[in-house]
């Protein structure tokens, strides 16, 4: 039985409100480097700066400043406008997500599992994406020195939720976060969108009926 859903935060929770504006946005930045949006945004998450970032070793502006210093741009301004580019479509939770959450905390406890450079993600959730007492546990990579798909982090997030593997859903948008959950002994559902969700939940019997 069910007793606690573990929640990616980024393509998850946050998701961008028009991802085609989103992805025009990141093809604009990896066209001025010569790169496809798919190229420029692996290259970002793949780089050695964001092994560190997300592992709280170095800070998301040293993070910034590392990887578009590989590509030539040092000059601090110009790396603002190129992340701020990047992440203009930040920040938003989507109306259904938002009715989801409620009705699951009725019936479970939730977690945020997500690999970030953000050491403060409880401040983000509660305070800027107004998700305040919907969350009883919140596990920033950054703050925990350990990342996804490592065995570590989903041990820590079980524990401090006090419930077995066998008793948690794991939510993700990546295959192998979600398939390092189910070798735990995980349920999983790897997220598409939000509407997907819901009907997957209500296909498990995990939601009363459907949320508007």
């Amino acid at each position: 039985m069910i007793r606690a859903i573990i929640f990616d935060f980024g393509n998850v929770l946050e998701i961008p409100p028009d991802p085609q504006e989103m992805l025009a946005q990141r093809a604009a930045v990896a066209a001025h480097f010569g790169m496809t949006a798919e190229a420029f945004w692996n290259y970002l998450f793949t780089s050695e700066a964001w092994q560190k970032a997300k592992r709280g070793q170095i800070s998301e502006p040293q993070f910034w400043q590392e990887v578009f210093a590989t590509l030539g741009v040092t000059d601090p301004d110009q790396v603002r406008a190129f992340k701020d580019q990047l992440l203009a479509f930040k920040g938003h939770v989507p109306p259904l997500m938002r009715s989801l959450l409620r009705q699951l905390h009725k019936r479970y406890r939730l977690a945020v599992l997500s690999n970030t450079a953000d050491p403060n993600l409880d401040r983000l959730l509660t305070e800027e994406l107004g998700l305040h007492g919907l969350f009883d546990v919140i596990i920033s990579s950054a703050a925990e020195g350990m990342a996804k798909p490592e065995e570590a982090i989903y041990r820590l997030t079980l524990e401090k939720l006090g419930v077995r593997p066998e008793e948690a859903l794991f939510v993700d948008d990546m295959e192998r976060n979600t398939q390092a959950a189910a070798a735990l002994g995980m349920q999983t559902i790897t997220f598409t969108t939000p509407e997907a969700l819901q009907a997957e939940l209500l296909r498990r019997g995990l939601l009363d009926a459907p949320v508007s």
